[in-house]
């Protein structure tokens, strides 16, 4: 997708962004959307062999994407059994597509150092430019001249298509968003929400 077109749909995820915090998005069927088949080659943290899998629709720029980072960091070391799948939803225009494409490259590059690299950048609170970004890989110890070949990679701009494509039909209309066990939650609910949700669902396992 070119540029044009990508951040004129962001633009319109940021105009109809939801809401109050924890806000469930009505009417929508999930029961026939796998979001790891519709939306393959994302970014994984945590445990990616881990029993509940929650997906994130983020933004460098998104002020509560930013809060919860931190509760989200301590929350997959404690737990440890979480994978959560992390989609890029630029949503603040140029220069949210400029740091989402950032870490993009990141991840496939080395997805080893990424989640360093990711927390750092969520941790500035949006006071990013790109020479201070490339300063930090540069410290991780990436590659900054594959980093850049990755940053032109067309397979990027069409992760970010099929982001903004399921987003829509399943819901999404901003972030933070989360999507797990068929729910879609726009908003950041609050870190003990999603650990009182983890132990409703692992206990409902156990019983049944």
């Amino acid at each position: 997708m070119r540029r044009r077109q990508f951040l004129a749909s962001s633009a319109l995820g940021c105009a109809l962004l939801i809401t109050a915090p924890g806000v469930l998005a009505q009417g929508v069927d999930l029961s026939n959307i796998d979001l790891t088949t519709a939306l393959p080659d994302q970014i994984v943290l945590g445990n990616p062999n881990g029993d509940i899998e929650i997906h994130e629709f983020s933004d460098y720029f998104c002020p509560a994407c930013q809060r919860m980072t931190a509760d989200f960091s301590q929350l997959l070391t404690e737990d440890g059994n979480i994978r959560m799948v992390l989609h890029y939803y630029p949503n603040h225009g140029e220069r949210s597509y400029t740091f989402s494409n950032l870490g993009a490259a990141a991840y496939a590059v080395d997805p080893t150092k990424f989640y360093e690299l990711h927390t750092w950048m969520m941790a500035q609170r949006g006071r990013l430019n790109v020479d201070q970004v490339l300063a930090r890989m540069d410290m991780l110890g990436y590659d900054l001249e594959a980093i850049e070949r990755e940053r032109g990679n067309p397979t990027l701009d069409s992760m970010y298509t099929m982001n903004l494509a399921v987003a829509a039909q399943i819901g999404v209309r901003g972030t933070p968003s989360f999507v797990f066990e068929q729910q879609v939650v726009g908003g950041y609910p609050g870190n003990q929400a999603i650990v009182d949700w983890l132990a409703r669902v692992r206990a409902g396992r156990a019983g049944s």
